[in-house]
Formats: C-alpha cells, structure tokens, sequence
C-alpha cells in the first residue's frame, strides 16, 4: 500500500525581505498551502499555472509567489517548474525533508528556546541572550513561555523564570527523552543519518563515536539493530555524551540497582556490551562517569527486540493474555478474524513493549502519521485496545508511537488475508503485446491477478467461458457492451496513469470485499 503522507503546516509570518516576492507571504492561509502540495502530490503529471489558478480560484501570479516561496526553504527545489509545461512535485525532495518542514516562524522559535535550554539543563540562561536573535517584544516573549511551559509538560519538565533568566527543571530521565524528540528529532527519523542532517546544534565527533558505538553493539551481539531500536539506543548514547559534559547523571534508588544486578545475570552479554561502551565514553571524554549510566544504558539495549533472541525468549502469561486480548478487541472492533499466527508473532513485540513501559523507555515512531493515515481503522482499533488493556491491567499509558507499531502487525496480516482482484486483459494488439501487459500489471500491481487474456471483445462469451470469477477487466480498445463489472480502459503499454486508475479502481474493489 502507499501511503501519501499530507503535509500539515503553520500559518508563516515572513521575515521582512526587501523584494518583492516577499510581499504577499504573510496573507498565506495554512491551508492554501496544505491544499498546493496535496494537490501536486496527487497529480501524476506536470499542472499548469492556469489550472492551479483555476483550481484555487487566485491569480496566476499568486500561485507563483506561492511556489517561490516554498521552494526558498530549501537547498532543492520542492517544485519543479518547466517553461511552456507547468509544475511538478519534486518527490524525491519532498521525501527527504517532508518531516522537517516548519513555516511556523512562533512554532519554531518556541522549539528553538527549548533545544537552547534543554542543552544546558538544569542550569539558566538570561532572556535577553536567548530572544536577541529573534527581535520580538516583551509580550510575544511571555507568550513563547507560557506555549514552552505547555510543551514541557509533556516530558514532566517545568520552565522556571528568576532575574530575568530561564531553566527547564526537572528528573534528569525527563530533560534526556525531551533532549531525544526536541533536539534530535527522532520522532521524524526512521534513519540515523537523517538526524545528522536535519537536527540543529548537532555535535558531529559526538554523532560519529556514538555511531561507532551502535555498530560495536551491534558487532558483539552478532545482527544489526533494526528500527526502531537502532534509533533509540544510538540517541540515548549521543544525548549521554551531551549530559556527560554538562556533569549531569541519572540517579537511582538502591532497589533499582538491585533489580539490574539481577537482570544483567539473566543478561549477560548485553550488559557486558553496555559496559565496554560506558568505558569507551569515558576514554572518549576522559571523565569517570557513575555506574548508573550502564543501568541506564542497559535498559535501552535490553529492551529492544533482537532477533536472534526471539528463538529462546519465555513468553510470559501476563504477555499472552494482554496480546489475545489486543486481537480479540481490535477483531470485533473491525469485525475481522486474524490468522492465529499473528498471536505468536505480536507476543514478542507485546513483551518487550511490557518491558518498556516498566523501565519507561520512550521509544518514538516516525512512521506513526503515514499509519494512522494509511490504516486509520486499524490504528483506531488500537488506540482503543490500548486505552482498554492499560486501565484493566493497571499499566502504565500505552502511548501513540506504541500502538503505532502494534497497528503495524494488524495491518501486515490484513494485506496478507485480503483477497487478490482477478482480472481479465483484452488485448486486440497481438499476444505478444498482452503477455506484455500481464507481465507489467503483474509487477506494478500485486492485488491484481490475472486469470485470462483475450483479443476477443465478445465480453460476454469470454466471462462465462472462464472458469474464474472476473472481478475486473482492463481492456486496451473501449468495451462498447453493457457488462456488471468494472471495465478500466489502458494502453498496451501500460503508463503512470493507467497504473494510477487501475490502483483506484482496486481499491475501490477491496473496500466493497
């Protein structure tokens, strides 16, 4: 399934430019400019500046300071314009800086204040060297703080202001998780060197030992760590080094080392790797760093699902109740019966989620708009489950990015159980041609199975002679006669938009099954 991923954005206040193109900026509406990028997202060609002006009813001359503007924010181009022929998204762009567009100039100068701050935390910084910068008034300044204060309470952090000074206070746990979202961005990344790329205030020694860290765990464990853990554990490294240096460390209680010394025993290879990579930080740093930090760093590691482990992991009761209560939720919620190997599969993630809830590791799921957008029933029946599983078993609350990824097994298996289109080709260019085109549907198109061709356009013989039932039938020349199915007219050699069209009309099809 692809699933296109709306782009959401701000109302922009444009910094003052002396050109014109400037001018009309600040009068853009968000959803002028949500609607232009979902509309040349969906087309499949060039659009001329006549049909965007007619479409949004505005000048063609406003359409073109749209997309000037727009394409400013970038080193690329995020819209491809062709004299005589029109405009185009640049995909490719689009992909890689979708999650990290921002033309919220309050919005970004809230986050900006809060990456400043929670790089220093606990200790403060005076106003007017944090706003100088912004060239804002006193009253927009208290503004930011209240919108920052809100923000924070998110991660159990508070803004303090003293003598004209702000600090974000709080559990040394708390500023780390908020360090990972609002510094790293590692809700927006599925690839660590995206976080590179985009994050501000990056330290690139610091990215690359951390790396080097990721991959010796890796190494020693023998697999890769895949995502979403790769993410986790490689931010928590890097955000360590930041805490390090600013002589901050995470403090536990007695019980909790106690528990740890049972668990490395259980664990010992991973606590082992956990280890060597706090000595490494410290020869890196050339600091001692308290014992901890391995705990910590342990936790994170053990908590991800490797999966050579998956193999020889017990399954605890409490973890299989909690999964067959997930299916039979979001079963009735959807009225659809999953195969019962998604119970064996689903438990693994479901324990090591248990285990994350107990240790309160936050693991953030870049992927979790295109989900709730491409699986929305799903990811609803989810939210509800988890909402329901967490009150009856007295949990801590499963977040978003969690049922996010459980949506993701229910979805999987869905795909799995749908049944495929049969399709029928009329072709009147030759067989040649229409193997051709079985081959290229076959390709592009896996919902759709080709049961017959024909160059016969005697429609009705040819249904009730195939010993299929037809669902659809995708035909190179008109079908002049009446017939109940869906008829999706193509070229012999197949384009974009006949994939396009014949993508709709499947799923169109899907939906009535």
């Amino acid at each position: 399934m692809i699933v296109a991923t709306i782009i959401f954005m701000s109302n922009s206040i444009c910094k003052f430019q002396y050109n014109k193109k400037c001018k009309e900026v600040p009068l853009m509406k968000k959803e002028k400019l949500k609607e232009l990028l979902s509309f040349l997202l969906k087309a499949t060609d060039y659009v001329t500046s006549e049909q965007l002006a007619e479409h949004f009813k505005i000048s063609k001359v406003t359409i073109i300071r749209w997309i000037s503007y727009i394409n400013n924010h970038y080193e690329q181009p995020m819209i491809i314009s062709e004299r005589g022929i029109g405009y185009k998204l640049n995909y490719s762009t689009y992909l890689r800086t979708i999650s990290f567009m921002d033309f919220d100039s309050e919005e970004e100068r809230c986050r900006e204040v809060i990456r400043e701050l929670l790089l220093i935390a606990p200790k403060s910084k005076r106003i007017d060297l944090i706003y100088d910068k912004f060239f804002i008034s006193e009253s927009v300044m208290k503004k930011d703080q209240q919108i920052i204060s809100k923000k924070l309470e998110r991660y159990g952090l508070q803004l303090e202001r003293h003598n004209r000074s702000l600090a974000i206070v709080g559990n040394e746990k708390c500023v780390r998780d908020a360090i990972m979202e609002m510094v790293l961005n590692v809700h927006q990344a599925t690839d660590i060197t995206a976080i590179e790329k985009y994050s501000k205030d990056i330290n690139h020694s610091d990215f690359k030992f951390a790396i080097r860290q990721l991959e010796f765990a890796s190494d020693v464990l023998g697999e890769p760590i895949q995502y979403p853990y790769n993410i986790s554990f490689f931010s928590h490294i890097y955000v360590l080094l930041n805490r390090v240096k600013h002589y901050q460390s995470v403090t536990v209680g007695d019980d909790f080392k106690e528990l740890k010394q049972e668990e490395r025993l259980a664990q010992p290879e991973i606590y082992s790797v956990c280890k060597q990579i706090i000595r490494n930080i410290v020869q890196y740093l050339g600091r001692e760093i308290e014992q901890n930090e391995v705990y910590y760093l342990f936790d994170y590691l053990s908590s991800a699902r490797l999966d050579k482990e998956t193999d020889h992991v017990l399954i605890r009761d409490l973890t299989k109740r909690i999964t067959e209560d997930y299916i039979s939720i979001v079963s009735k919620k959807l009225n659809i019966v999953f195969e019962a190997s998604i119970l064996h599969e689903l438990s693994f993630h479901i324990q090591y989620m248990l285990e994350r809830l107990e240790k309160d590791i936050l693991l953030t799921n870049a992927l979790l708009e295109e989900i709730a957008l491409g699986y929305k029933g799903i990811y609803e029946a989810v939210l509800e489950a988890s909402v329901t599983i967490s009150n009856y078993y007295l949990l801590p609350t499963i977040s978003r990015d969690e049922s996010g990824f459980i949506a993701l097994y229910f979805a999987k298996y869905l795909e799995l159980g749908i049944k495929k289109i049969n399709a029928y080709v009329i072709c009147t260019t030759g067989l040649g041609t229409s193997e051709l085109l079985a081959v290229k549907i076959r390709q592009t198109l896996p919902a759709i199975q080709i049961v017959g061709m024909s160059a016969s356009i005697n429609i009705s013989k040819t249904i009730h002679s195939s010993p299929h039932t037809i669902d659809l039938l995708i035909s190179t020349v008109p079908i002049k006669e009446q017939v109940d199915i869906p008829v999706v007219l193509v070229s012999a050699i197949l384009t974009s938009r006949d994939i396009v069209a014949l993508n709709t009309t499947v799923g169109e099809l899907v939906n009535e099954n």
